[in-house]
């Protein structure tokens, strides 16, 4: 991880659309001159469950040969092993299910779409739409505690006060809970982030945008956790002091128009 991660010092991370965009013809090349554009395991799983693959597969297809040119590397590591790479030294990520996705790709793009059945169309779709029922949930549990939530910031000073409070330790608290359960479950062993440990600082994009996207969520009474967010929310993982983010989506940047600290992350 440590000499990968020296090679793409600098580099650029991308939001899964980035590639996308490239296969639509939307981003110059010149645009990437002498730039590092780096895939995650977030982009890849997001590409291996859309449904783009079955009923759009030349864009599909295009979208990953886009992947395949442009990018410098690819970071493995899912978001949970990458957090515990960059806390402990000893730590070595599992890269077998990036590899095994990676070469799916490859054997699709061999393929003529043409050839593919009714019937494994119909069985990958489906095997899509459980995966997007899954992430559906966690955006319907997030979604029914918002009433109490934004009715205890009435209750407690309003959104004035609410915007005054910092919520970076708790999100770390929160980071550190799912890596326990995640190493507990998967890799049967603990391994507990203390709140203080200095690694942080490496996470301070992803704190930041948690922090920040959280509060604008409470604030806004009309406003609904989309189950796309938790994908653009856990691929900032990878986002360390020494890269930056690219995303077509200003949703994000807005979030940090008055915060230059954060904003020298974008692209």
């Amino acid at each position: 991880m440590k000499s990968f991660d020296n090679l793409l010092k600098n580099g650029v991370i991308c939001d899964t659309n980035i590639w996308y965009q490239f296969a639509k013809g939307a981003i110059d090349e010149n645009y990437i001159k002498n730039h590092k554009l780096i895939a995650t395991f977030v982009n890849i799983t997001e590409l291996a469950q859309s449904s783009n693959m079955i009923l759009k597969p030349q864009l599909f297809i295009n979208t990953l040969k886009a992947l395949k040119k442009y990018n410098t590397g690819v970071i493995k590591s899912n978001p949970f092993e990458h957090i515990l790479d960059i806390f402990f030294n000893d730590f070595k990520p599992d890269h077998s299910l990036a590899n095994r996705i990676l070469s799916g790709f490859d054997t699709y793009m061999s393929i003529e779409p043409k050839l593919i059945s009714k019937n494994d169309m119909n069985k990958a779709l489906k095997e899509i739409e459980h995966v997007k029922i899954d992430r559906l949930s966690i955006s319907d549990h997030v979604n029914a505690g918002l009433p109490e939530i934004r009715k205890n910031i009435k209750l407690r000073g309003g959104k004035k006060h609410r915007r005054k409070i910092t919520t970076i330790d708790s999100w770390k608290k929160f980071i550190s809970e799912i890596v326990l359960s995640y190493s507990k479950e998967f890799l049967k062993k603990e391994y507990r982030i203390e709140l203080r440990d200095p690694s942080w600082t490496k996470f301070e994009f992803l704190l930041t945008t948690f922090e920040n996207y959280f509060l604008e969520l409470e604030l806004s009474n009309n406003r609904k956790f989309d189950m796309n967010d938790w994908g653009d929310l856990i691929n900032l993982v990878y986002v360390q002091p020494n890269k930056y983010y690219w995303t077509f989506d200003r949703n994000w940047s807005n979030l940090y128009k008055d915060n230059k600290e954060i904003s020298k992350y974008f692209f």
